[in-house]
């Protein structure tokens, strides 16, 4: 299966959990291609059979509600349609994620992607349920 993640280039966190999921997909027999949002190829994202987005949480105060980064939005609004497309939401964050994988989400769903999974990640790293999901996606 060919899959595409796209993450946010200001973000090292999530830069590296989008290599780190990369690997993951790889080492389950998927050709899986990482893009920053400042190097991303729009056409070779839409020809993926599923299309991860990773931002880092972004919020005033912990207590705000949290959104997706300016450039994940950007990124979305440039794509401008997903095509039902399925799709994987992930965000990182340091001390509390809030809702903002599901307004990432929110987001990919409004643009045509079927969402078929959602992670947070703690400082960039995949957690164990990612690789479950990565080592049973067909």
């Amino acid at each position: 299966m060919k899959i595409a993640i796209v993450y946010d280039g200001s973000s090292k966190p999530t830069g590296n959990a989008a290599e780190a999921m990369a690997e993951s997909f790889r080492q389950n027999g998927h050709q899986c291609d990482v893009y920053s949002t400042r190097q991303v190829d729009n056409m070779k994202v839409r020809q993926a059979d599923l299309i991860c987005v990773g931002s880092p949480v972004k919020s005033l105060l912990f207590f705000f509600r949290t959104r997706p980064s300016d450039e994940i939005k950007a990124f979305l609004r440039n794509m401008s349609t997903l095509g039902a497309k399925k799709g994987v939401a992930f965000t990182t964050y340091l001390v509390w994620p809030g809702d903002g994988v599901a307004n990432l989400a929110g987001e990919m769903e409004r643009i045509g992607a079927f969402v078929v999974a959602n992670f947070e990640f703690r400082g960039g790293v995949p957690t164990a349920a990612f690789e479950n999901f990565a080592a049973k996606y067909k």
